[in-house]
């Protein structure tokens, strides 16, 4: 019985620790994303910026965690590539396409997952920039 507990135990524990592998570990070396949080303007500002000036195609997505507070729905995201490692809160305003699974449940079993064709506009005013949720092709575990 005690071998058995601690098979289980080891078995949950390789689990975890493979579950938890779905992202890369990164860290920028950019002063203005390593400085401040990922929701204030100035991190906003600097990460739009890098975005708009990098090749989309070399940028890889991995989900973080889905929030939803009343009717604001969104899901900060890991953004990956070889010049680029930053966090990206993602509004859903308009629409969900692609996205449904991981509203559905909110967020729950996709920690990690990475997500495949992420699409999203850039919106900047005099205050604010925010990254809005276009569609996603697909989410791979």
């Amino acid at each position: 019985m005690k071998k058995l507990k601690s098979s289980l135990i080891i078995a949950t524990l390789f689990s975890a620790v493979i579950s938890s592998c779905g992202t890369q570990d990164c860290e920028s070396d950019n002063p203005i994303l390593q400085n401040n949080n990922p929701d204030s303007a100035e991190y906003k500002q600097e990460l739009a910026t890098i975005l708009e000036n990098t090749d989309q195609s070399k940028l890889n997505y991995f989900l973080i965690s889905y929030d939803q507070q009343d009717a604001s729905r969104s899901m900060m995201v890991n953004v990956e590539s070889p010049d680029v490692c930053a966090k990206m809160k993602v509004d859903f305003e308009d629409t969900q396409k692609g996205a449904e699974a991981i509203i559905e449940k909110n967020g729950n079993s996709f920690a990690g997952a990475q997500l495949q064709g992420l699409k999203y506009e850039i919106k900047r005013d005099s205050i604010n920039t925010k990254f809005v949720f276009v569609g996603l092709i697909s989410v791979n575990d």
